[in-house]
């Protein structure tokens, strides 16, 4: 009973994402990833939590698809990461895999202003959970990461941006570029985007008897958003 429920959770979540399509023609001008936020990475409180959570979250490459997510109040930050492993035991054909990671406790409460767990850093745990994927939605991820990847623009400047969790997505384009944005709103295309990231590092979770339904409804649902981003004037990348 509660594998189906986690399942149908799953499902629905990727499914229910694309059903919200009513949107002004201001929201759809909108609706796109915005640079991730290089002041802050820069500074000596952003650069700290970057390398943390990079060295505590990414255990693999992501050069295929990747997913960040770092909360602004409580919670723990959480990784998927999707890359092709060679000779790897019990690989599908295509040799692709998503690895999915959580930590143990919230990253930032150890390099905040006022932080008493810093020098606890180096015993954070992590859940890692690694699932192989189909090649064709590994594939369909690819390409639709690249797509809202290339289309990232700043925000417009008469919007202030308020406090909220930051959703960070990559991919390395066919030259060997690391894309690197972040969502912006949950506007459709942003709230569909996240879903998938959320929807791999569930999938990792799923028993190995139910992931090629789950891996269909990811597929299916990047499809849907590449068509999308094509259908209002998104350039489509390789």
């Amino acid at each position: 009973m509660l594998k189906q429920i986690l399942v149908s959770s799953i499902l629905v979540a990727i499914v229910c994402g694309y059903a919200r399509d009513n949107l002004s023609a201001a929201a759809l001008a909108n609706d796109h990833l915005v640079p991730v936020d290089r002041a802050f990475e820069q500074n000596e409180l952003g650069a700290a939590y970057r390398r943390l959570y990079e060295q505590k979250l990414l255990r693999t490459p992501g050069d295929v698809a990747r997913f960040i997510f770092l909360p602004v109040l409580k919670g723990e930050e959480r990784a998927a990461s999707v890359y092709r492993s060679l000779d790897r035991k019990n690989a599908l054909p295509g040799d692709y895999w998503v690895t999915a990671t959580r930590s143990s406790m919230s990253l930032w409460d150890c390099v905040k202003p006022g932080a008493t767990v810093a020098s606890n850093a180096r015993t954070i745990g992590v859940r890692r959970r690694d699932a192989p994927l189909p090649e064709s939605t590994a594939r369909a991820l690819h390409e639709v990461w690249l797509a809202m990847l290339t289309a990232a623009r700043p925000m417009p400047t008469n919007e202030i941006p308020g406090e909220s969790d930051t959703m960070i997505f990559s991919a390395t384009n066919a030259d060997g570029t690391l894309l690197r944005a972040q969502a912006y709103g949950f506007r459709a295309k942003n709230r569909a985007l996240i879903e998938l990231g959320d929807g791999l590092v569930q999938y990792c979770d799923v028993p190995a008897s139910d992931r090629a339904e789950v891996a269909r409804k990811i597929e299916k649902a990047a499809v849907a958003l590449l068509k999308r981003i094509i259908r209002e004037g998104g350039k489509y990348h390789k």
